[in-house]
């Protein structure tokens, strides 16, 4: 199971934008796909979609109109920098023609930002493959990571659970937190008892505890509707192999 990340593509030229969303389509990452993917060939479009759609990361090029009818100028590092001021906290990489740091009102949102690259539109897709891939990951090991799992988003650095449609969030005490994040990371693979004693209260596999079990009650209470809860959709006892997460129930 691979975890599903909404992209944007910002490009103007028609043709390059085409391009990178066919090959994105095709792109096989072993626990990620770009689902869905969304297109704008203006600053003020991705700027529409941005505030209607969950965007969880911005593949753009560096020079971008504002709006319909404008000439393209550079405005990607100014782009960014709007964003992050405005709170997008989720990977962001821009193609640039140029083979140094992109120039811009915000180099810095460019460059020391861990969640944010560019790579050289002459590199190929091969480069472009490997960046992505590496801010993906390093987003989902980040103090800014918010992973949906069914109708909430978990934050796992923070230890917190956000409903997906807005409401009060619930702090996930113990080792709440990091039952979850191990089982997200497992990409639907069961966990079994002793598996999860070992590696997230890190004792003996064959001690005789309840404590998971324990813990995986405690979390279908807070994630799994009330009328499935017997037969869970999201956090699922797999026979006898342990316990494994859909984070995409139907």
């Amino acid at each position: 199971m691979k975890t599903k990340i909404p992209l944007l593509v910002l490009e103007d030229e028609v043709e390059q934008r085409q391009a990178l969303v066919n090959w994105l389509k095709q792109l096989k990452f072993p626990d990620f796909v770009f689902q869905p993917i969304f297109e704008a060939g203006t600053e003020s479009k991705a700027e529409t979609i941005l505030s209607e759609e969950q965007i969880e990361f911005l593949l753009l090029d560096n020079k971008i109109p504002e709006s319909p009818g404008l000439k393209p100028s550079f405005r990607g590092a100014d782009l960014i920098g709007k964003l992050r001021k405005n709170g997008f906290k989720y990977p962001i990489l821009m193609l640039t023609g140029q083979t140094t740091a992109p120039k811009g009102n915000q180099e810095s949102d460019i460059v020391g930002d861990p969640l944010t690259d560019y790579v050289s539109k002459t590199a190929g897709y091969e480069l472009l493959g490997a960046r992505l891939l590496s801010l993906l990951k390093s987003y989902e090991s980040s103090l800014e990571a918010r992973l949906k799992i069914g109708n909430w988003y978990f934050s796992p650095g923070k230890g917190i659970l956000e409903p997906v449609d807005g409401g009060r969030e619930v702090s996930l005490a113990g080792k709440l937190s990091d039952l979850l994040f191990y089982l997200y990371k497992k990409r639907g693979k069961p966990a079994s008892l002793g598996e999860l004693q070992e590696n997230v209260w890190n004792y003996s596999g064959s001690a005789e505890t309840h404590t998971p079990q324990t813990h995986v009650y405690r979390l279908r209470e807070l994630l799994e509707q009330e009328q499935d809860r017997k037969s869970p959709k999201i956090l699922q006892t797999v026979g006898k192999k342990g316990y494994c997460l859909n984070p995409y129930p139907a």
